[in-house]
């Protein structure tokens, strides 16, 4: 009775809920105890793009996927995910290509916009395969009040 008991109870414990940042168990030799240290943040993704706190710019490759099913997905090269550093979901975005041309979109998912993107991919035809480089600034603002994202081909 006394084992199940303490079975049930050592559970208990173990059940973390709406844990958001892994704790970093570090071993002392000295005592033989283990330390429970939270880290302060997330370990970022080292890439090449550049990212501040204003906001990003990285190269994406377009896909057949996208081009047919008429959306752009914000993953760069190496399939890193960026719609976290977007405005939030069904939020009115504004897209400005190399010639100035605005096209009305909107973020459709975590890492979609859609919208008039086939008009930009039409426009400018696009085809499956081409790098193309998308900014985006959080201070920059259309005189509509919508969110601009430039996109730049090579």
């Amino acid at each position: 009775m006394k084992i199940i008991s303490t079975l049930k109870r050592i559970r208990r414990r173990k059940r973390v809920r709406n844990v958001r940042i892994p704790p970093k168990i570090i071993n002392e030799e000295k005592n033989n105890k283990v330390k429970i240290e939270k880290t302060d943040k997330k370990d970022d993704i080292e890439t090449s793009d550049e990212k501040t706190t204003k906001g990003i710019t990285f190269e994406h490759v377009l896909t057949e996927f996208e081009i047919k099913l008429r959306y752009l997905n914000l993953k760069d090269t190496q399939n890193v995910e960026y719609g976290q550093y977007f405005p939030p979901i069904r939020s009115n975005l504004i897209i400005i290509d190399n010639q100035g041309r605005e096209f009305l979109t909107i973020r459709a998912g975590r890492n979609q916009i859609s919208g008039e993107i086939y008009r930009l991919f039409k426009v400018n035809e696009y085809k499956p395969g081409i790098k193309i480089t998308i900014q985006y600034d959080r201070e920059e603002i259309s005189d509509t009040g919508k969110h601009v994202i430039h996109i730049k081909t090579e």
